[in-house]
């Protein structure tokens, strides 16, 4: 993918101020990349993956892959601010990176890859005098409007523990959070927290195609969350 040239091509015609432009460069991003969850479960991998994934390099113009951890998406992300609005922009953080514009602070590790996708309000781009009202106002600019949490919960039947897994389930195989693991998972915890419910044993593990999956149980209710082309809930018993 050339996301180069696409977010070139989507922005060429929009009148927007250069920070809209890096905001719409943000939510572009968190839309197209997920993070990636192997960073975490580096046990079941090879050695000398986490060295791999925090030196990957993205080609602006020929993206290879859309899983990512800290630095090299805001390595990324500095090199489209850099290339597509007027902004001086600097990395900051070694152990952890974030893209620093001004008085902007850009962290998508935050749960923004998931938000984004979810079209969630956006919790990785700050400003530092903590003015969220400047934040929902270069949104609505840019045509970015959350959806409230209670737009969801009202999809969620909440009579049995299987329904809500079904309901969940259900959710899950319409939303854009199927393709990758992380998404995946903060989808269902999303979902499960913001009705106070919590499966009460988890278990990370990898499949038999070297995905990583997740084993949900709530009393006698068992799911595995396991790919096949996408992510799926599918009840065991």
């Amino acid at each position: 993918m050339d996301l180069l040239g696409t977010l070139h091509d989507e922005l060429k015609d929009r009148h927007f101020s250069e920070e809209e432009k890096m905001l719409y460069i943000y939510l572009r991003t968190c839309q197209e990349f997920s993070f990636d969850d192997r960073f975490f479960h580096l046990d079941f991998y090879k050695p000398g993956l986490k060295q791999e994934l925090e030196s990957k390099e993205f080609d602006p113009h020929h993206i290879d892959s859309r899983l990512t951890i800290c630095h090299p998406h805001i390595r990324l992300l500095k090199n489209l601010v850099d290339e597509l609005t007027l902004l001086s922009t600097r990395i900051q953080g070694t152990k952890h990176s974030q893209l620093i514009s001004g008085k902007w602070v850009m962290d998508a590790t935050m749960g923004d890859f998931t938000r984004i996708k979810m079209n969630l309000s956006i919790h990785g781009f700050i400003h530092i005098d903590g003015k969220g009202d400047i934040v929902k106002e270069l949104c609505e600019e840019v045509g970015y409007c959350p959806k409230t949490k209670h737009e969801y919960l009202k999809e969620i039947d909440l009579s049995t523990i299987t329904s809500i897994y079904e309901s969940v389930r259900q959710m899950l195989e319409k939303s854009h959070c199927q393709e990758e693991f992380a998404d995946a998972v903060y989808f269902i915890h999303y979902l499960f927290l913001a009705i106070n419910f919590y499966s009460a044993n988890e278990e990370v593990f990898k499949d038999e195609n070297d995905f990583l999956a997740r084993l949900l149980k709530t009393n006698d209710t068992t799911y595995d969350l396991k790919k096949d082309k996408v992510y799926q809930l599918t009840r065991k018993n």
